[in-house]
């Protein structure tokens, strides 16, 4: 057989191979996301002020831009429990996300938000007992005018951290120390107990947005900003 005839029929071969690849790899994401689809919440559920707080907080989190490829947020309906995922370099970060929340969250979660889009399928408006309408679903990006107009900053004088913000403090602690290397963290403390977080790849978007987050828990009390990234404000110590 001519030499070129052998070449040929390596690269038909090749393509054959590649093209086989490709089939498998299509059929294994659309095997995946058939899975997933299986996972999106379904039962009766109150959109109830902490659900409300937890999604607003997966939202600022996502930022202004397109960060992230990636983002779901998973929730367990009986306990309240939410876990969301944010990912920027993996190849199939959309579906990858969804997975992440849901092994964090927990065997009796399912998929409440994919992007910036509740997904749950039968969520009821407290007020009025009906199905959330469609246009509600899809939540905007934060409007920068939203912002407030001078951040306050904690000092001791002011008052001393509860327990539950110290424990807060903690987890904020943990999530700081697994931020990369492009991205900024905020915590935030308010003088009835509470407490917010935000992480964001700007430095000033993080802290606002969890100025924001703390005033949607709070919306009496006053919010002070207490850490940016691992340094705690009032005192330059850093948290490890």
């Amino acid at each position: 057989m001519p030499f070129y005839k052998i070449n040929l029929l390596k690269l038909a071969l090749i393509a054959l191979i590649i093209a086989q690849f490709t089939w498998y790899q299509d059929a294994l994401a659309s095997s995946k996301t058939k899975q997933l689809n299986k996972k999106i919440g379904t039962s009766r559920l109150v959109y109830s002020k902490n659900i409300k707080i937890a999604f607003q907080r997966y939202i600022n989190e996502q930022g202004i831009g397109n960060q992230y490829l990636g983002t779901a947020m998973a929730l367990d309906p009986k306990t309240g429990k939410s876990v969301s995922s944010f990912l920027s370099q993996d190849k199939n970060a959309a579906s990858q996300a969804q997975v992440n929340a849901l092994k964090e969250c927990g065997d009796q979660c399912y998929l409440f938000a994919i992007g910036r889009e509740i997904v749950w399928i039968n969520l009821i408006d407290p007020a009025t007992q009906q199905k959330i309408a469609p246009e509600l679903r899809v939540a905007s990006h934060p409007a920068k005018a939203s912002y407030p107009k001078a951040i306050k900053y904690y000092k001791p004088e002011l008052f001393e951290l509860t327990i539950g913000q110290s424990i807060s403090l903690m987890h904020y602690a943990q999530r700081v120390s697994k931020v990369k290397a492009h991205q900024h963290a905020a915590f935030v403390v308010s003088n009835d107990g509470s407490s917010a977080l935000a992480i964001n790849t700007a430095k000033k978007e993080a802290q606002h947005n969890a100025l924001r987050d703390c005033e949607i828990r709070s919306p009496t009390a006053e919010c002070y900003l207490y850490a940016i990234n691992k340094k705690i404000l009032f005192s330059g110590e850093k948290l490890f």
